[in-house]
């Protein structure tokens, strides 16, 4: 009866070792899926990062194009008005100069 029961203590002990060892193996496991899981993260928060900022440049840059761009469009339309006025103030002339000569031509 005595062997019985530490035989059975025994078998006790075994599996409770066992089971045991399976935790603790569980464990590893766990932490190796959390500390896989931590660097993943931290990779997709840098990548984040990095595309923020990338995002947030190409903003600026989209931002100063538009300036340069309605700044050129300013430009073009002042030297199409100088034109158009040039243009204006050259006809003027050639019409005062071109009645001026029908009158010379009409006296000679």
């Amino acid at each position: 009866r005595g062997n019985d029961r530490q035989r059975r203590m025994a078998s006790g002990l075994e599996e409770l070792a066992a089971k045991y060892e399976q935790a603790q193996h569980n464990a590893q496991k766990a932490m190796a899926l959390f500390k896989a899981t931590r660097e993943e993260n931290e990779d997709l928060r840098n990548n984040f990062e990095r595309l923020k900022q990338a995002y947030q440049n190409l903003q600026g840059e989209l931002r100063d194009s538009v300036a340069e761009k309605e700044a050129a469009r300013g430009e073009v339309r002042k030297v199409c008005k100088e034109r158009e006025t040039q243009f204006a103030a050259w006809k003027a002339e050639l019409d005062i100069k071109a009645k001026q000569f029908e009158e010379i031509k009409s006296q000679v």
